[in-house]
């Protein structure tokens, strides 16, 4: 999946949480996940569904991007069982 997002009109109910992780859930292996850091909406959107879905076994790291030499990720990585 290269993107993911809620149109602004459909955010706070629950809808972008349910789809993630029906999708994390259909498609078991190890998962990452990332955002820019200055996002600070999805890095709490993210950290707390991935912390749901996961128990909070997850890892979190900020790391330089690698299409962007001067930008850097937020990437979350986490397994989903099969």
């Amino acid at each position: 999946m290269g993107q993911f997002f809620v149109l602004g009109t459909m955010t706070g109910r629950g809808i972008g949480r349910r789809a993630a992780t029906l999708a994390f859930g259909r498609f078991p292996g190890i998962w990452q996940v990332t955002q820019v850091p200055e996002n600070l909406p999805a890095v709490a959107f993210w950290r707390n569904t991935i912390a749901g879905f996961t128990g909070g076994l997850f890892e979190e790291r900020v790391l330089p991007d690698p299409q962007e030499e001067d930008d850097l990720r937020n990437v979350m990585t986490f397994a989903s069982p099969a």
